[in-house]
C-alpha cells in the first residue's frame, strides 16, 4: 500500500536574478503551471533539505548554498479535494515552506517526464499570470519585491468596516413595510473610505424582492456595493426556493483565495463563516467574515469550530482580521482562545489600563444598546476605531450600525 503524504511541503521559486523565473507544467495536470513544489519524504526531514532533493529531481539542478535563499516563512493552504487522496483521512490543509534559488540566465532544466512535461522561462509578470496556485503567485511577487524588480508596499494604514446590512432592506424605525435601500448602502458605505469590508446577510438572490421591488438591482448586492472600486466575494449561507443569502466581502486588494464552511447548528438557522486570502502588499492578509447564531450554545459551538479552522488554515505569524455579527450580545463567548491564537479585540473602547475593550453597541441601529459586531486582529497596532453611522440616515438603512477601525501594520 502506497504510504500517505505528509501535508508538509516545499516551495522553490527558480530565478535568474534579472526578473526571469523558471515555471515547469505538471503531467498529471496539463496547464497547471508552477514552481519546484514536494513534500516531505517523513516528518524528521529538514524543510532545506527537502527543498534541494525536490529541485534536483524535477529539474536536475544541483546550487551552491550561496545561490539558495531560506525565507523561513511558512505559508498555508487548503488542499485541492481531487488530491487529498493522497494524504490521511481527515487531512485539508498543507503548511508550504518558502525557498528561491538562482540558477544561470536561461539554464535548461531536465524534467522528470513522469511530473512535468514542459518548462518556460518568464518574466516574473508573466509568470505571476501564469501560475495556478495562489501560494505560488504571492511567492513570485514578493521574490520581485526582495530582488527589487517591484516596489510592492503594504499601506501605511488600513481602513476595515464590518457591517450587517439585513439584506440591503429596512423598515426603517417603526415601520412594517420593508423599504428597499441598498442603492442609499452602497454611498453610505463608500463614504467609509475602507481598504476591507465585512459584510453580512448579503443578498445573492431574492426573486420574489425583485417582483416587488421597482428598483430591485439586476446585479448581485455583493457586486452593487463594490461599486466598481473593489473586488467582491460572496458565498451564500441559506438557500431557499426563490434565491440566497449570505456573507461578503469588498477588498481594495487583490483576492486571492476564497472559499466558506457552513457553521448551521440547527435547520431553522443557517449560518456560515467566510474564509480569503488576499495580497496585502507583498504578504498574504487572511481574514474571515463571521456571522454566528442567536442561541448560546450555537455560538459556543460555532465559535470552536472557527477558532479550529484557523489553526488549520492561517500560519501561526501570518496577519489575520476576524470580523463580523457575532450575536454575542452578553459577551460570554471565550475569548482566550482568540488570545491563543494572538488575536486582540479592537472594536470598542478601552477599559482602564487592563488591556480589555469594552464593545462598541451596534443594535438596534436607531437606539443602540447591544453589542452585537466585533473586530479581531493580529498583526496590526490599532490606530483608532468607532462605531460608524449613527443619527436617522443609517437608522434607516440596517438595523445594525457599522463598525471601523484604522490599523497600521506591525513590523
Amino acid at each position: 500500500m502506497k504510504p500517505t503524504k505528509i501535508p508538509i511541503s516545499v516551495l522553490v521559486v527558480i530565478h535568474d536574478g534579472q526578473g526571469q523565473v523558471l515555471l515547469i507544467e505538471r503531467a498529471d495536470k496539463p496547464g497547471f503551471w508552477q514552481s519546484v513544489t514536494g513534500s516531505l519524504d517523513q516528518e524528521s526531514e529538514p524543510p532545506v533539505q527537502a527543498a534541494r532533493r525536490e529541485l534536483q529531481e524535477e529539474t536536475g539542478f544541483v546550487c551552491p548554498q550561496q545561490d539558495w535563499l531560506d525565507w523561513q516563512q511558512t505559508q498555508r493552504y487548503e488542499i485541492f479535494p481531487h488530491w487529498r487522496h493522497r494524504y490521511a483521512p481527515g487531512v485539508t490543509h498543507n503548511t508550504e515552506h518558502v525557498f528561491s534559488v538562482r540558477v544561470p540566465p536561461g539554464a535548461q532544466p531536465a524534467l522528470s517526464a513522469r511530473e512535468h512535461v514542459r518548462y518556460e522561462w518568464l518574466s516574473w509578470q508573466q509568470a505571476v499570470e501564469r501560475c495556478f496556485s495562489w501560494t505560488n503567485v504571492l511567492a513570485i511577487e514578493q521574490l520581485a519585491h526582495r530582488l527589487g524588480w517591484s516596489r510592492l508596499a503594504s499601506p501605511e494604514l488600513l481602513t476595515v468596516a464590518s457591517y450587517n446590512i439585513h439584506k440591503g432592506r429596512s423598515s426603517g424605525f417603526l415601520g412594517w413595510r420593508r423599504r428597499l435601500v441598498i442603492h442609499e448602502m452602497a454611498q453610505a458605505l463608500g463614504s467609509m473610505a475602507a481598504e476591507l469590508v465585512f459584510l453580512q446577510e448579503v443578498q445573492g438572490r431574492n426573486d420574489r424582492a425583485a417582483l416587488r421591488h421597482a428598483h430591485w438591482p439586476i446585479e448581485s448586492q455583493h457586486d452593487l456595493l463594490s461599486n466598481g472600486y473593489h473586488q467582491s466575494a460572496y458565498r451564500p449561507a441559506a438557500h431557499y426556493l426563490h434565491g440566497h443569502h449570505g456573507n461578503a466581502l469588498l477588498s481594495q486588494f487583490p483576492i486571492l483565495t476564497v472559499q466558506a464552511k457552513d457553521f448551521s447548528d440547527h435547520a431553522l438557522e443557517k449560518r456560515s463563516v467566510l474564509h480569503a486570502v488576499v495580497r496585502y502588499g507583498s504578504e498574504a492578509l487572511y481574514l474571515f467574515v463571521v456571522h454566528f447564531g442567536l442561541l448560546h450554545q450555537s455560538r459556543l459551538r460555532q465559535f470552536s469550530h472557527l477558532v479550529r479552522w484557523i489553526e488549520q488554515a492561517v500560519p501561526a505569524s501570518a496577519p489575520l482580521i476576524v470580523a463580523g455579527d457575532f450575536n454575542d450580545w452578553r459577551r460570554q463567548l471565550p475569548l482566550a482562545a482568540f488570545q491563543a491564537l494572538g488575536l486582540e479585540e479592537i472594536s470598542g473602547r478601552p477599559v482602564g489600563r487592563t488591556g480589555y475593550r469594552r464593545p462598541d453597541r451596534t443594535f438596534p441601529s436607531f437606539m443602540p444598546i447591544l453589542p452585537m459586531d466585533r473586530m479581531f486582529t493580529r498583526g496590526f497596532e490599532l490606530v483608532g476605531s468607532r462605531r460608524g453611522g449613527g443619527g436617522p440616515r443609517w437608522a434607516s438603512l440596517s438595523d445594525h450600525l457599522p463598525l471601523l477601525a484604522q490599523l497600521r501594520r506591525r513590523p
